[in-house]
């Protein structure tokens, strides 16, 4: 009676695994973490993962995700970005929107979303830029403002800002500045030494 037995040496492949999954927990800690929205989609479109700040945007628990996980992105084809997604899958070539207005499900959300190729199927991270955009039409607005009070008002307003080189150069001025003094002041703009130039102007 024989017996017979082999020894092998699994330390670099244990070594492998332990490399491995530390890899997957350090992503799933950033993915957890992110502040930005994360989906993986298959080669058919359909969510099959989702970070907490993607459920968050689409107002699902973890439970529901995994019920209704194909109905997350709505009107998918209807908008034309089904096929547009699939040619990224098909050509690797990323696809980014700027400026993007999500579904009205998702209330007012403003996003930047990229699409890329992860494999067979698809990544897809939604930029939530909603305050940003907030602050600018707010800025937009109060500049607007700002131009009709000075537009409107009868006294002669000229408006100065410093140039590249640190001069104080003439960037505008309102009607009544025009009327008041008696030239346009186009030709003005960007003159350093205003009251030189309309002397002998």
């Amino acid at each position: 009676l024989y017996a017979a037995g082999i020894t092998i040496d699994v330390t670099e492949y244990r070594m492998m695994q332990d490399s491995i999954t530390e890899t997957q927990e350090r992503l799933r800690s950033f993915m957890d973490s992110a502040s930005d929205a994360f989906f993986l989609l298959d080669a058919g479109l359909n969510v099959v993962e989702a970070n907490p700040r993607g459920l968050e945007i689409v107002g699902m628990s973890k439970a529901e995700y995994w019920e209704k996980r194909q109905d997350i992105i709505p009107d998918i084809g209807e908008s034309g970005r089904y096929e547009r997604q699939l040619e990224v899958i098909r050509t690797g070539i990323p696809y980014v929107i700027e400026n993007y207005i999500p579904h009205p499900k998702f209330g007012d959300l403003r996003c930047i979303v990229k699409s890329f190729r992860v494999g067979k199927g698809l990544g897809v991270i939604f930029i939530d830029i909603t305050d940003r955009i907030h602050a600018e039409e707010k800025l937009r607005e109060n500049e607007q403002r700002l131009r009709s009070i000075i537009d409107s008002t009868p006294m002669g307003i000229h408006i100065f800002g410093l140039d590249e080189d640190g001069d104080l150069v003439l960037r505008g001025a309102n009607p009544a500045a025009e009327s008041i003094i008696g030239i346009k002041h186009d030709r003005l703009i960007g003159v350093i030494n205003l009251s030189v130039d309309l002397e002998t102007g």
